[in-house]
């Protein structure tokens, strides 16, 4: 008799309970971010998005990295309204809004689970290439909603390295179906490194049951546990380039006379530890930080401009150094020309500043720094060029009231109160 009435419960629970489950359950700050997908017309999919409010965006694409992913961008507009842009990625850059008609919005399906008042749904259909892909990459933004409702001129704020991940396996599975899916109980939701979210934590089922689904813990991937090294790259070379690198060349350019055995001994630690070593340091860990994440940095789809100029300025760097080490060495005190060696090594130097301080614009383009880098920057280069002009004038000034001392500069070191190896 009792085992009967347990059965007869289970069975009125089991009524009760929902028959979709989303297969994808991604912690997305203090929420979940829930995907459902279906078979649609034409071998098209069919996304369904619940999404938190909180979410400045969510976008979900096709592949296991940026480059070439087809992507959809959903947020919901101040009005209430949803926008879905399709876009396409070319690398670690804002993607470029392609062919919107590819993708639709259509009505959503009543839920048998009440909708949380804290979220808002989206009904997508995708392209069918969808169908076969493997894997997908998703990231999503929390703070400030994009710049426009219009899916093609939107611009974004870039995502975090812990608010991305990997989905890795078909979308289309009977699990993660909205229209037919299995009423067993769901797992917790996975947090962003891919692991279940811990007993007690806020993972965003509110108490409603379906808000997570079924699928192992490696099923769902992201959220490295490496540090972020990219705002470490940007600070590294930011200060080699445009606070260390102006200095050398002012102490080599303007106090040569003054300084007499200093000069060069400030020059050299400029120029090889202040430039040199922190640049190298910053090459490393952001190269590092790429081939970790599975991306190749040196590619122009990748990272553009930046990642190749990054590369050649870093070897312009190491000739720079070496000339330097062998113009020492062959300085003769009695020589009565500039040798092209020493030319060579003037305007390498000049060069690689010039373009060094391209690429820290390309970087921060790359990577959306907020407006306020770009005006330390500004003011930061109009101060450096305005100390150069004053220290020119000065120095001409000088040189004019001495003849012959402007030749004499280049030709040979000043006096010294002790001998001191230098290419100058």
């Amino acid at each position: 008799m009792l085992p009967r009435a347990f059965l007869a419960c289970l069975a009125a629970l089991c009524l009760l309970v929902p028959s979709a489950w989303a297969q994808i359950s991604l912690s997305a700050a203090s929420s979940s971010v829930l995907v459902y997908a279906d078979a649609a017309a034409n071998g098209a999919v069919q996304l369904r998005f619940q999404i938190p409010k909180t979410l400045s965006y969510f976008a979900l694409g096709t592949g296991s990295k940026m480059s070439g992913s087809d992507i959809v961008v959903v947020w919901q507009n101040t009005d209430g309204s949803v926008t879905v842009s399709h876009r396409q990625a070319s690398g670690h850059s804002l993607p470029s809004p392609v062919n919107q008609q590819a993708i639709s919005i259509v009505a959503n399906q009543a839920s048998k689970v009440a909708v949380p008042s804290n979220v808002y749904v989206a009904t997508v259909i995708v392209p069918s290439s969808w169908a076969s892909s493997s894997s997908f990459i998703w990231a999503y933004v929390t703070g400030s909603l994009p710049t426009s409702n219009d899916p093609n001129a939107a611009t974004f704020v870039q995502h975090a390295r812990n608010t991305r991940g990997i989905i890795q396996g078909s979308l289309l599975t009977s699990a993660n179906s909205f229209k037919s899916g299995s009423p067993s109980t769901p797992p917790p939701p996975k947090s962003s490194n891919g692991a279940p979210s811990p007993p007690g934590s806020n993972n965003g089922n509110n108490g409603n049951n379906g808000s997570s689904g079924n699928t192992d813990t490696d099923d769902i991937t992201g959220g490295d546990s490496l540090p972020d090294f990219t705002v470490a790259h940007g600070y590294l070379m930011t200060f080699a380039w445009l606070v260390s690198t102006p200095i050398g060349i002012f102490i080599a350019q303007f106090f040569k006379e003054r300084w007499h055995n200093w000069w060069f001994r400030l020059h050299q630690f400029f120029m090889f530890i202040g430039c040199g070593v922190l640049a190298l340091v910053g090459f490393w860990l952001i190269f590092y930080q790429k081939q970790v994440a599975g991306d190749y940095h040196f590619s122009y789809a990748d990272t553009g401009l930046h990642g190749i100029l990054g590369l050649i300025l870093t070897v312009l760097m190491l000739i720079q150094i070496v000339l330097g080490v062998v113009i020492d060495r062959l300085y003769n005190k009695d020589r009565t020309s500039v040798p092209f060696h020493d030319k060579l090594h003037w305007y390498i130097g000049r060069l690689v500043t010039l373009l060094a301080i391209v690429n820290i614009i390309l970087g921060c383009i790359l990577y959306v720094a907020p407006t306020w880098i770009y005006v330390v920057i500004g003011v930061w280069l109009a101060l450096v060029v305005a100390v150069f002009v004053l220290l020119k004038v000065q120095q001409t000034r000088t040189r004019r009231a001495k003849p012959g001392d402007a030749e004499q500069h280049s030709l040979s070191r000043p006096k010294q109160n002790k001998p001191l190896q230098g290419r100058y």
